[in-house]
């Protein structure tokens, strides 16, 4: 009965080191594209734009974009 109930035991802690791990790395990507999406935005900012109504829409897209996920999602970049 104590043998089971260590294995159990055992078993629970590994769970919660899977849990924490995948955590940590859900947060390390997520942080990542935070940082990506700023890269994209700083070009996207410093871009200069054709004469082209089609290209400047697109733009104005994807700057956009940019701007409301870091909006949602910008608290999980990395600290520096």
């Amino acid at each position: 009965m104590e043998i089971t109930r260590q294995r159990n035991l055992i078993d629970q802690a590994k769970t919660l080191i899977d849990h924490n791990t995948a955590k940590e790395n859900l947060h390390r990507i997520q942080s990542d594209c935070v940082d990506l999406c700023c890269y994209w935005l700083n070009e996207l900012i410093c871009m200069q734009i054709l004469q082209d109504k089609c290209a400047q829409i697109l733009h104005q897209l994807m700057v956009g974009n940019c701007h409301w996920f870091l909006a949602q999602y910008g608290h999980l970049s990395k600290p520096y």
